[in-house]
């Protein structure tokens, strides 16, 4: 699956979740003034989880800053994984990506990821080790050329 793949998915994930707040909208008849509930989707092409902690620390801030809450963070370590065309890792990439769907269906029905869903999507693809084996790799061809 590439980058604009992935891309869709969450455009996708985005207008159902904008659908599910018309319908509440229409259904109460009102507005709410109340701030709206956030998530946060990133990726990065390191391999290890910790590279989202300032990341995740501001938007921590920033919801309390306007009195709202976080329903999600979804970060994916690894993401230049997301765009292989490696047979050995496409499996793993569309097991996600299939994780990450999941993940917006919650957040558009029930405005929260389940423990379980956002456990699913903190697991790296491949061993960080491997990862930066095969980066390294990559790069050393790239600085060939």
């Amino acid at each position: 699956m590439t980058t604009g793949e992935v891309g869709s998915k969450v455009r996708e994930m985005i207008r159902c979740g904008e659908q599910a707040i018309e319908e509440e909208t229409k259904t109460k008849g009102k507005i709410t003034s109340s701030p709206p509930k956030l998530i946060i989707i990133a990726n990065c092409g390191y391999p290890e989880i910790s590279h989202f902690q300032v990341i995740s620390h501001w938007i921590k801030r920033h919801a309390r800053n306007i009195n709202t809450e976080i329903i999600g963070e979804i970060y994916c370590a690894q993401g230049a994984l997301l765009s292989t065309r490696a047979d050995e890792v496409r499996p793993i990439i569309a097991s996600y990506l299939q994780v990450l769907e999941t993940a917006g269906i919650e957040i558009a029905t029930d405005m929260k990821l389940t423990e379980e869903t956002a456990k699913l999507l903190e697991q790296n693809f491949i061993p960080d080790e491997i990862y930066i084996q095969e980066v390294k790799q990559y790069v050393d061809v790239m600085l060939k050329k």
